[in-house]
Order: structure tokens, then sequence, then C-alpha cells
């Protein structure tokens, strides 16, 4: 929904509301004086026919005789001289019908149907209501006192269908009147709203227009002197400032990416030789191994082959290096985390037995195989076990699990009883070059790599440390390896 249908949607439901609340009002007000004028000449119609009717009935008393057909006569006159008239009916002090436009003066006033007995002796009320024969009607009851003697009522009945035409031609009138009202205030109000959505689509053109790249172009601002036209020219000095801006930027950019070479450089170098040299660790580990006992030839042709595979990761490693601008997704294949796991141990088995540390690996029995790249994983885990070795003491413990998490994923989790790690440092731990180590024990790319490898398999990593009790690192990557990402 557009601005301007909103704005005329909303205002138009406001005066609409308004309208009918003042006519509301002016509705009742004048229907309560239009009754009250016709309830007044009842009134005194009624005064007027208590007269003659008293005196009946104060005759009739002294005399003694019944004073119906006086009253017939009564009766008729005034339905005769009485606009609006519709019935009248005289009750005696009985409340029963004495004379009545509804009934025979010869008939007996003990054969009259007790549904024409008044009920109401004590005061005038006054009644509108639907009559059966008559449609609306004003009903007035008027008791007939003298000198605080009860002698009868009278029951008139008057015409209220005029009354009632002419409070709903008022009703129409006001009806009429506020769909005229609400029409023109809402053509008015579209006529000031278009003109002022046209001065914000020409704004609007003007910013889908502008383009840093043409400059020179010539944008078609709103030129008023309102607030879209001064919107518009504090668009037009925003446009200059962002030229400006741009090429100050450029300069900048082209500063940065200078003193970006040259610090590539040094984390370039920092970063393979943390790599390469993990390698290595594991190769002289197996080198100890076989000079230890070379006459075991199934365990040299074991180490033989560990070695082969370090020598295999240090070439893609200079491989990498020297494709380092490209960009090279993970090659995904079947993987057996557990083999990757007692591979990696004995790459740095020299280090285990040289620091005395006890690890354990704990797979369960369930271990699915992955789709991830082989190298990557193994790098993985190097980096937590070596990281780990350097957090323990000697004889200190690390603990290595393995296993189904759900049904499309695996966990992975490296354990120490080290010192931990500060609750302050959590949130930086995986930063590129932040290190908790001693300087000169680490470069602070570790965990980086080890973050951005494991996102590469749509995997997350997750730190668990409690200070002075252990540090636990869990790995989860999914089972299948579907979705592979581009790495750096």
């Amino acid at each position: 929904m557009s601005l301007k249908i909103k704005i005329i949607f909303y205002v138009g439901l406001i005066i609409a509301f308004l309208m009918m609340i003042i006519s509301i009002a002016f509705l009742y007000q004048f229907r309560s004086v239009i009754l009250e004028k016709e309830i007044s000449n009842a009134r005194s119609v009624s005064s007027a026919a208590a007269i003659p009717i008293l005196d009946a009935f104060i005759f009739s008393e002294q005399d003694f005789y019944d004073p119906s057909q006086i009253l017939e006569r009564h009766i008729s006159y005034f339905m005769a001289n009485v606009n609006g008239m519709k019935f009248m009916h005289v009750y005696n002090r009985g409340n029963k019908l004495t004379a009545s436009t509804h009934w025979d003066p010869a008939t007996p006033l003990q054969a009259r149907p007790p549904e024409f007995r008044v009920t109401n002796t004590v005061r005038e009320s006054v009644s509108i209501h639907r009559h059966d024969e008559y449609g609306w009607v004003i009903e007035i009851e008027y008791p007939l006192f003298i000198a605080g003697k009860y002698l009868g009522t009278t029951v008139m009945g008057f015409d209220g269908n005029p009354v009632r035409k002419e409070i709903r031609s008022l009703f129409i009138g006001l009806l009429i009147l506020n769909i005229v009202v609400t029409t023109i205030t809402l053509y008015v109000l579209y006529k000031l709203i278009s003109k002022l959505t046209r001065s914000l689509g020409q704004l609007t053109d003007a910013i889908d227009q502008f383009d840093l790249k043409t400059p020179e172009k010539k944008l078609p601002l709103p030129d008023s002197d309102d607030e879209i036209g001064h919107l518009g020219k504090r668009f037009g000095l925003l446009q200059q400032r962002l030229i400006e801006s741009k090429h100050n930027l450029a300069e900048s950019q082209r500063n940065i990416y200078r003193a970006e070479k040259l610090a590539f450089i040094g984390r370039l170098s920092s970063g393979v030789a943390h790599e390469i040299n993990n390698s290595v660790n594991g190769i002289q580990s197996c080198m100890y191994a076989i000079n230890k006992d070379p006459k075991n030839h199934e365990q040299t042709e074991e180490y033989m082959k560990l070695i082969s595979e370090g020598l295999q990761h240090i070439e893609i490693i200079v491989k990498k290096l020297l494709e380092y601008s490209r960009k090279n997704s993970p090659s995904l294949v079947n993987v057996n985390i557990a083999e990757i796991v007692e591979n990696v141990l004995k790459l740095c088995s020299y280090k285990i037995q040289k620091l005395g540390i006890t690890i354990t690996f704990k797979p369960d029995t369930d271990l699915p195989g992955i789709k991830a790249d082989k190298y990557l994983i193994q790098e993985v885990l190097m980096n937590l076990l070596i990281n780990s070795m350097d957090a323990v003491s000697d004889g200190g413990c690390i603990c290595i699990k393995a296993g189904r998490k759900n049904r499309q994923s695996i966990y992975l989790s490296v354990e120490d009883d080290g010192p931990g790690i500060a609750p302050e440092f959590t949130d930086l731990i995986f930063e590129p070059f932040f290190t908790t180590k001693d300087t000169g024990k680490g470069t602070g790319l570790g965990l980086s790599v080890v973050q951005g490898v494991v996102e590469s398999h749509d995997g997350t990593i997750r730190l668990d440390s409690q200070p002075g009790v252990k540090t636990v690192f869990t790995i989860t990557l999914p089972i299948n390896g579907k979705h592979e990402r581009t790495i750096n």
C-alpha cells in the first residue's frame, strides 16, 4: 500500500468517524427537540380535553347518571377537531373503560374487555410505541384529579408517523452531508498529497539515478520552497560530499593496499611455517621410532607411510603457497575420522612420549564415515592436539572423543586438563594472531586456521573452558558434506 493511499485511507477513516459522531449528536439533539414539541402538543390537548371530562364525571356523581354518552360526544368532538389524534379512551375511578373511540356507547360498561383498563393512576406518562392498527403513535395517559380526588384517566393516541418521517429525513440529510463533506475533504487531501508524493517521487528517482561512477550527471531534484525542496537541496550537497569521499577513499585504499602487501608477507610466512612445522614434528616422531627399533620392518613400513603422508602434506602446503591468490574448494572424499585420529597420534608420538602425556581416544562404536578433505581435517586435529600438548604440564592428560551427534552430523572433541582459558579471552581465541602462549611459542594462527577449515566444511567449532580445570574444543561436521564453500 502506497503512502498516498495510507494517508487518504486513515484520514478519511478519522473524518468519517468524527462526522458520524457529530451527526449522531445532532440527530439526537434534533430528535429530542422534535419529540419534545410533539409531546408538548399532546400534553396541551390532554389538558384541554380533561376539563369537559372532569365536568362530566362530577355531574355524573351528583346526578347519578352514566356519563358515557356525554364522554362519547366529547371524544367525537376532539377526534374531529384535533389534527393527528388516532384514539381516545376515558377510564373511571375504577380504571374501567367508560368511553372510547373503539366501542359503541351503548355497550354496557361491564361488558367491555379488561385489556382496555388503565394501569397508571398516579402521574401523567407519555410513551412512543408501535400500534398494531395505527403504526407509530404518541400515547399519553392523563390522570384526572379534582381537589386531590382521583376521578379517572384519559388515554390519547396521536399519530407518530410524521414525527418518525421527519427524524428519518433528518437522518438521511445528515448522512448525505457526511458523504459530501468527507468526499470533498478527501479530494482536497488527495490533491495535496499528490503534490507531495510527486516531489518525493522526483527525489526517489534522483536517488535511484545517483551513481558515483558518473558524478557529473545532473539529477532531477525537486525545486520547491517547501520541506521536500530543502530535502532535495540537502541531497545535492550529500552527493558532492560522497563524490569527495569516494576520491579520498580511493586514495586511502591505495595506501592500505601497499601496507597490506607488506603485512601479508609476514602473515603468510608465519602461517606456512606453522603448518609445515606440524608435519615436520610428525616426521621427526616417525624417524625417532624407526631409529629406536630399525629391525621392526612392519613398524618401519607403517611409519614410512606416515612420513610419506607428512611430506605430501608439506607439498600441498607449498602448492597452496604458490597458488595463494586462487580460491580453492575442499576436496571431499570418504574419510574415517578414527583413522585420521590414529594417524595424527602416530605423527605426534615422539612429542607425546617426550612430554610424558597420557592421551586416550574414545570413538563411538557407531561412528560413521564422512565426506571431507582428509588433509584439512588432519590439519585441524593436528593443530588442536599440539595446542593441548602445549597447554598441559608433564604428565598431563588429553582425551579425544568422536561419535555421532545426530542423523546428519558427527562430533570430534579434544579435551585437556591444562590451565584453561580465561573468560575474557574466549571471544578472542579464534582471532588471527591472538595467542595466550608465551612470546615465541605461538603465532596465533592455529585456531584461526582451524575455524576456517571447519566452516569451509559447513561445520562448527565450540570452546568450553573452565580455568584451572579443563579446556574442550568440540567440532561438529556434516556426514554427507554436501555444502561445499570456497576458502582461501
